[in-house]
């Protein structure tokens, strides 16, 4: 995500409260915040990012405080006064909001400051603000999810449409954070007989660096394998970059604009890299358009609903952590695991009811 240079001029319009929601600055650094172009974003995503800006900029200026760049001084005194009168998970976003503005204009991020992190933990015990993990999407879900992307052969629907299927199974079959998703280039995906082999060079969990190779079979249904997906968008990256699949190189997920170009929006360069935000908003603007509430979803859903369906279909869950390079039995039963067992050999079956 690049950084949006701010004239003096402009960083008043953004955190002056009356045009704080409603001016072309602040419009573009929301945008560049969520990491997607605006004609391409979940409508309510883009609703909740003005409506936590403009919360927070109102607040800080009836304070007497700078919104932008705000100082972690001016952050804790900001969540301080709003806990416990807005939810949790309000605030948690409001929160995460305010990082991804700062981040997004090139500047300091209050959030990540010792002090702040401080102040949000004390602030959870307090008022038990508990996180709220992000629903499972099962094989139904991402079912419907690829079931209503662009079928037609206009250059953008197609291309579009390839490579949200390609990253929607992808993630799903693979178990992959949207970092290791975003990470992903053209090299690290390699063909096999029996489907795909995976590269992740890095992850969260892998300490030293290592890296882990999953393999991805062949889907049953040819409408929902992770290959012919990969496969589908590989050809269409070729043919927007002029070149056969095995000239391919770079980043295998990029941003792609309203106009079907490759790249980032006011930026030329089709090298670009999809950013981990931006799988996220892909997963969450799919789930609007398929009927499912993009806010109780997000690109995290597609890991924990490998958990989940794999286990309710009968998966070991030691075969569960080893493909999903869980380490600790606790986290990865957070992510649905036990979910996924509960009707499996559950004996209120057997009540006769």
């Amino acid at each position: 995500m690049s950084a949006v240079v701010l004239s003096p001029v402009e960083r008043r319009a953004v955190h002056t409260p009356g045009g704080s929601a409603g001016t072309p600055a602040t419009a573009e650094l929301l945008d560049r915040a969520a990491g997607y172009a605006g004609a391409a974003r979940a409508t309510s995503t883009r609703a909740a990012y003005r409506s936590d800006w403009t919360h927070f900029t109102t607040w800080a200026a009836s304070a007497g405080r700078e919104a932008l760049p705000a100082s972690e001084q001016t952050l804790c005194a900001y969540l301080a006064k709003f806990a416990g009168g807005l939810s949790g998970a309000t605030l948690s976003r409001r929160r995460s909001t305010i990082a991804l503005v700062h981040r997004a204009a090139g500047l300091t991020d209050p959030v990540a400051k010792v002090a702040a992190r401080e102040c949000w933990a004390a602030i959870r015990r307090a008022h038990r603000v508990a996180p709220r993990p992000k629903s499972a999407l099962w094989t139904a879900d991402v079912a419907r999810l690829v079931g209503q992307l662009p079928t037609d052969h206009a250059a953008r629907a197609s291309r579009l449409g390839r490579r949200d299927r390609a990253l929607l199974l992808l993630g799903f079959a693979a178990a992959l954070r949207r970092s290791e998703l975003a990470a992903l280039d053209i090299d690290d995906v390699t063909n096999d007989p029996h489907g795909l082999v995976v590269r992740v060079v890095s992850s969260k969990t892998d300490q030293t660096g290592g890296g882990a190779t999953i393999g991805v079979p062949f889907g049953q249904q040819s409408a929902l394998c992770p290959v012919t997906a990969l496969h589908g968008w590989r050809e269409a990256l070729a043919g927007a970059l002029n070149l056969s699949p095995p000239e391919l190189s770079g980043p295998l997920f990029r941003p792609i604009t309203r106009h079907g170009r490759l790249g980032v929006p006011g930026r030329a360069g089709s090298e670009a890299r999809l950013s981990p935000a931006a799988v996220r908003l892909v997963v969450r603007r799919r789930c609007e358009a398929a009927g499912l509430d993009p806010e109780i979803y997000a690109a995290h859903s597609l890991r924990s609903g490998f958990a989940t369906q794999a286990s309710a279909n009968g998966a070991n869950e030691r075969d569960v952590m080893r493909y999903g390079r869980w380490q600790s039995v606790a986290v990865a039963r957070s992510y649905d695991v036990q979910r996924g067992n509960l009707f499996t050999d559950n004996v209120a079956g057997q009540l006769g009811l």
